[in-house]
C-alpha cells in the first residue's frame, strides 16, 4: 500500500512523459503547465506566470515569486523535477492512483499506510538557536537547541536529494482570523500528504495567491533519512525548525500528524508573541449559543464529545482565544479511527465514507474495500483526515470559523487510576493548575507489563496539554489562560474520561454515553442549580445528580471495593500532580499551585453578557493590580531573581544590543515614526521576564501582511498600560518597519515594538 509507495515514488515519478516538463533555462527548474499535465487553473506554470507579468503588475505583488523560483531564491533548491502546485482534490486522487500511494475505498475515501513510523516522533524536534528568537524560546528537553551550521549542512544534503524531484507545494492560510492568519508553502514529496492539506487547511483563492507571501516554508521529505553520527540528529527521523530562514525540515516519516503539528507548532509561536493563547482543545458552540472549550490530551474525547449533532462545531484539536474571542486554526478534523461505529460516532462515520477523506493507517478489507475500524494489525492510532466541507454535509458547524469569548470551559482528564471524580466544578485556580500539570495517561495499548510484575497505570504529565508541540514556556501559557477565564468569568468543569471503580488495569471505562449525558446537562445548564458536595482529598465540588446519569457514579470512593485501597491511590495522584507543580514554584501564583490543598468557595457562576465595546478602553495601572494582584507580584519575584542573574542581566544586553542596531538603522533610513516611551512604572511584562521598554525586542512577525496590518491593542500588550484620554489615531498607528528599513537578512519580516505611548499631556511634535 502507501508504504511501498513512499519508497518507490522516485520511480513512479520518472515514468511521467518527459515531454510533459517544461525547462527552464535559466535556473534548471521544471514547473507544471496545466495544458500539458491536464491541472485545473490552480496549478501553476512558469509560461502562465509569464503571461499574467505581460503587463506590468502592481508594485505592491512585485515581490511574489511562482513557486519554482521561490525554492531556488529563497532556499537554494534548484533543478527540480517536476512541481505540481495547489492541484485539486480530483487531480490529487489521479496522482495516488498512478504512483500507488494507496487504494480506493467502496465509497471513495483513501486508504494510505504510514508504517513503519505510525505516531509522532516528539523525540527527534529540534530548533535552530540563532539571534532573533533565542530568548522567546523555552529550550528543555521538548525543544531541544540544534546547531546552524548543521541544518545547513543537512539543508544542502536534502538539495541534492531533490534534484529531478517532483514535489508537490500547496500555499495555505493556518488561522481563521484573517488579522492573525499565517500563510504557509508546504512541500511535499507524496500526493496524498496534499490530500491531507487541502483537508486540514484553508487555501489560498487565486485572488490570494496574485499576492501570496508565505512566512513559514515547511519541507516534508519521507524518503530523505537522516544520519545522525552526520547531520547531528537523533535518528533517521527528524524535525527542524530555523525561524531565521523561515523553514521548516521534516523527514524520514510520512506519519501526516507531523505536518498538522509543525503547522500547530509555528502558529503558536507567532500568537503567543501576540498575547493570543494557542490551545489543543475542541470548539463548540452549545445548545443556547454559548461558546465552549473541550480542553484535553490526545484520546481524552475532544473529537469524539465535539463532533456530535447536538452542537455547532468549530474545531475538534486547535484554536485560539484572542482578545476579540475564538478562532480556529485548522479546517478540517483528525480523528481516531479506533472502534468508531455509525451508532455511537454518527458524524465522523458517515463523513469518513466520503470523496477527498483520507484514512490513514486504517485496516481494509481486501474483497469489500471497507474501513475495519476494529481492527488496529497496522496501528492502534489510526486516523481519518475529514474535511469540514465533508463533514459539513452530517455535522452543523459555526459560521465563518469564529466565536465569541467561551462562557463554559471542560477539562477532559483521561484518569488511570480511576479516582478523580466523574463531574467536579473547579475555581480559577484549580483549573489553571490542572491546565499546567497537563495529567493524563498513557493509551493502554502502549503498555507492555511483564507477566510476573503487577500492572501499574502510566501517569503522563504534558504541561498546558501540548507542552511538546509549543515553544514558549508553559507558565506563560497558563497565565494567559488564568486571565481570560477571570476576565470573562468562565465557568469550568473538569470530566473525568478515563476509569472508575479501580485503576486502567482493574476498573470500569465510563461510558461514552454516560460522559455525553453529563457534558449535554453542563452546556444546556442543568447542573446550575444542583446540590454539590466537597471532595475531602480534592477539595472540588461535585454535583449529587445529573439528568441521564446514575447517581452512585458521582461517590468516586464508593465505586471501589476496597475504600482504603481507593484513599492510597487518591492521595498518591494527589502527590504526584503536587511534586510535578513544584518544578514550576517561584514562576506561577502561589494560590494556582496550592489550589488542590484547600477548598475554594463555591459560587453559582451565571453567563452573563458580553461587555460593551464603550467598556472596552485601556486599564489603569491601579485597575489592574486590584483585578489580577497576583500577577504583579509574580512580576516583581522574577525581576528581583533577574537582577541576581548574571545570564539574565547578559540576555538582556544582548537584546539591546540588537534593539539599538536596528533603531540605528531606522534612523539612517529617516524613520523617526518609532519611538519608545517610559509607561507607567518604566516596565513591561515580556517573554516572561521584567525588563525596561529599552529592551523590547520582538522578532520578526509571521503574520500575512494585510493593508494596516494588524498590532495589538494596548489590553493584548502585555503590562501596557496607558491612560483613558490616550484613546486617539496614534494609539492604532501601526509602528511597523519596512524593507528598506531593516538589516539585510531581515528584509520582507515586519516587526513590532509595542505601542506608541506618550503622556496625557505630551503634545504630538511634528515628524
Amino acid at each position: 500500500m502507501a508504504r511501498k509507495a513512499s519508497t518507490s515514488t522516485s520511480k513512479k515519478k520518472g515514468t511521467i512523459p518527459s515531454e510533459q516538463q517544461t525547462a527552464q533555462p535559466d535556473s534548471g527548474i521544471a514547473a507544471s503547465s496545466p495544458s500539458e499535465i491536464g491541472a485545473s487553473s490552480s496549478s501553476s506554470s512558469i509560461g502562465k506566470e509569464k503571461k499574467h507579468h505581460s503587463t506590468p503588475p502592481k508594485a505592491s505583488f512585485q515581490h511574489v515569486l511562482p513557486a519554482p523560483q521561490f525554492l531556488a531564491q529563497k532556499h537554494g533548491f534548484v533543478n527540480l523535477g517536476h512541481i505540481f502546485h495547489n492541484l485539486s482534490r480530483a487531480e490529487l486522487y489521479e496522482h495516488i492512483l498512478f504512483l500507488r500511494e494507496g487504494m480506493i475505498s467502496s465509497d471513495g475515501a483513501v486508504f494510505v499506510e504510514t508504517t513503519p513510523y505510525t505516531k509522532l516522533v516528539v523525540r527527534d524536534k529540534f530548533i535552530v538557536e540563532e539571534s532573533i528568537n533565542k530568548d522567546n524560546i523555552a529550550w528543555s528537553e521538548a525543544n531541544r537547541a540544534f546547531d546552524q551550521a548543521k541544518f545547513n549542512a543537512l539543508k544542502a544534503r536534502i538539495a541534492a536529494y531533490l534534484q529531478r524531484r517532483n514535489l508537490y507545494v500547496h500555499d495555505c492560510f493556518v488561522g481563521s482570523d484573517d488579522r492573525l492568519r499565517v500563510p504557509f508553502r508546504i512541500v511535499t514529496e507524496l500526493a496524498w500528504h496534499g490530500l491531507f492539506i487541502r483537508n486540514m487547511f484553508t487555501h489560498a483563492t487565486p485572488a490570494e495567491m496574485r499576492s501570496f507571501e508565505p512566512r513559514m516554508t515547511i519541507l516534508v521529505l519521507p524518503g530523505f533519512k537522516a544520519s545522525p553520527e552526520l547531520d547531528g540528529t537523533r535518528a533517521e527521523t527528524f524535525v527542524l525548525y530555523d525561524f531565521s530562514q523561515r523553514l521548516a525540515l521534516l523527514g524520514g516519516t510520512c506519519h501526516a500528524e507531523e505536518i498538522k503539528k509543525a503547522v500547530f507548532t509555528v502558529t503558536g509561536y507567532a500568537l503567543m508573541l501576540r498575547r493570543v493563547l494557542p490551545m489543543r482543545c475542541a470548539a463548540i458552540a452549545d445548545p443556547r449559543g454559548y461558546t465552549a472549550l473541550l480542553i484535553g490530551a490526545n484520546g481524552s474525547g475532544k473529537t469524539t464529545l465535539s463532533v456530535h449533532s447536538s452542537y455547532k462545531l468549530l474545531g475538534d484539536d486547535a484554536h485560539a482565544w484572542s482578545d476579540d474571542g475564538i478562532f480556529t486554526l485548522e479546517n478540517g478534523v483528525y480523528a481516531k479511527a479506533l472502534n468508531i461505529t455509525r451508532d455511537t460516532h454518527t458524524s465522523i462515520y458517515n463523513a469518513s465514507q466520503t470523496f477527498g477523506t483520507i484514512l490513514e493507517n486504517v485496516v481494509c478489507d481486501s474483497t469489500s474495500r471497507t474501513p475495519l475500524f476494529d481492527d488496529t494489525s497496522i496501528s492502534d492510532n489510526a486516523r481519518i483526515s475529514i474535511s469540514n466541507d465533508a463533514l459539513g454535509l452530517v455535522q452543523p458547524t459555526i459560521p465563518q470559523l469564529r466565536a465569541e469569548h467561551p462562557k463554559t470551559v471542560l477539562l477532559l482528564i483521561h484518569d488511570p487510576l480511576g479516582v478523580l471524580p466523574l463531574a467536579a466544578r473547579l475555581s480559577h485556580e484549580q483549573a489553571a493548575f490542572l491546565f499546567l500539570s497537563g495529567y493524563s495517561a498513557k493509551h493502554p495499548h502502549t503498555v507492555e507489563p511483564k507477566s510476573d510484575t503487577k500492572l501499574e497505570p502510566k501517569v503522563v504529565f504534558t504541561a498546558t496539554f501540548g507542552e511538546v508541540f509549543m515553544l514558549q514556556d508553559p507558565v506563560l501559557h497558563t497565565q494567559l489562560f488564568y486571565e481570560r477565564l477571570h476576565k470573562h468569568k468562565v465557568q469550568v468543569w473538569l470530566i473525568n474520561t478515563g476509569w472508575y471503580g479501580g485503576t486502567q488495569f482493574t476498573g470500569r471505562r465510563i461510558a461514552l454515553d454516560t460522559t455525553r449525558a453529563l457534558v449535554h446537562a453542563i452546556l444546556a445548564g442543568n447542573l446550575d442549580t444542583v446540590e454539590f458536595a466537597a471532595d475531602p482529598i480534592f477539595h472540588v465540588h461535585i454535583p449529587t445528580a445529573c439528568p441521564n446519569v446514575p447517581s452512585n457514579l458521582f461517590q468516586t470512593r464508593h465505586e471501589w471495593s476496597d475504600s482504603d485501597a481507593y484513599d492510597k491511590t487518591a492521595y498518591k495522584l494527589l502527590a504526584l500532580l503536587t511534586e510535578n507543580a513544584q518544578k514550576y514554584a517561584g514562576k506561577i501564583d502561589t494560590a494556582i499551585l496550592h489550589a488542590f490543598t484547600s477548598s475554594p468557595p463555591l459560587h453559582t457562576p451565571a453567563h452573563d453578557t458580553a461587555q460593551p465595546a464603550s467598556q472596552k478602553k485601556s486599564i489603569r495601572l491601579s485597575q489592574r493590580r486590584t483585578t489580577a494582584p497576583q500577577n504583579i507580584n509574580i512580576e516583581q519575584d522574577v525581576l528581583s531573581e533577574s537582577l541576581q542573574s548574571k545570564d539574565t542581566q547578559a540576555g538582556v544586553s544582548r537584546r539591546n544590543q540588537r534593539r539599538k542596531s536596528v533603531a540605528s538603522d531606522e534612523a539612517n533610513a529617516g524613520n523617526a515614526s518609532i519611538a519608545h516611551e517610559h509607561t507607567l512604572d518604566n516596565t513591561v511584562l515580556f517573554g516572561g521576564t521584567r525588563a525596561s521598554t529599552e529592551d523590547i525586542y520582538v522578532p520578526p512577525s509571521l503574520f500575512a501582511p494585510l493593508e494596516g496590518e494588524y498590532r495589538p491593542s494596548h489590553e493584548q500588550a502585555s503590562m501596557t498600560y496607558v491612560s483613558d484620554t490616550e484613546e486617539n489615531n496614534d494609539a492604532r498607528h501601526s509602528d511597523m518597519v519596512h524593507d528598506a528599513d531593516v538589516p539585510a537578512g531581515l528584509q520582507g519580516q515586519s516587526q513590532y515594538r509595542g505601542p506608541r505611548r506618550r503622556s496625557p499631556r505630551t503634545r504630538r511634535h511634528a515628524r
